[in-house]
């Protein structure tokens, strides 16, 4: 039996900002900050006591500005409610989109993986209108990397943030 202290929901996030192919320049405890910040004014100290000590960025990509956070069960809806309040993530203008929600993990890296090689043809489109034409190296950067292994490179990822 797993006692509901230990049950927790894993948030795939993307940063949304006017201009998608800057970098986002921000460490985890920056970006776990932010959301305790904004939970805090959504649903004050209540709310904010409820996650402060079992929220945590899992994830974060800078260049993709996709992450994923932890978060307690019974607080997630809190967190989704208080990630619409957030203006300003680090240096750029943006807000969160809540890309899914999960009970895992795993589950989130494999929705991660399949998300992001859907959204490669956009990418890619938007890189040549801006008249960047070096586009060979990413793609064999993506090649390569779905070459090596599809669990163990999302798990060496993910281990070099813990």
């Amino acid at each position: 039996m797993v006692r509901e202290f230990f049950k927790r929901r894993y948030i795939v996030l993307e940063v949304v900002t006017k201009h998608r192919l800057e970098n986002l320049s921000i460490l985890n405890r920056d970006l776990q900050r932010i959301i305790e910040d904004a939970v805090q004014k959504c649903h004050g100290v209540v709310g904010l006591g409820q996650v402060i000590n079992r929220l945590k960025v899992k994830y974060l990509d800078s260049q993709t500005k996709t992450c994923i956070i932890r978060v307690p069960r019974r607080a997630a809806k809190l967190v989704l409610d208080s990630l619409h309040y957030v203006k300003r993530v680090g240096s750029l203008d943006g807000n969160f989109c809540v890309l899914t929600v999960s009970g895992t993990l795993r589950g989130c890296q494999k929705w991660l993986r399949t998300y992001h090689f859907e959204s490669l043809p956009k990418l890619i489109e938007e890189v040549m209108k801006d008249g960047k034409t070096d586009v060979s190296n990413a793609v064999s950067h993506v090649k390569l990397s779905a070459e090596i292994s599809d669990s163990k490179l999302t798990e060496l990822e993910i281990a070099r943030n813990f």
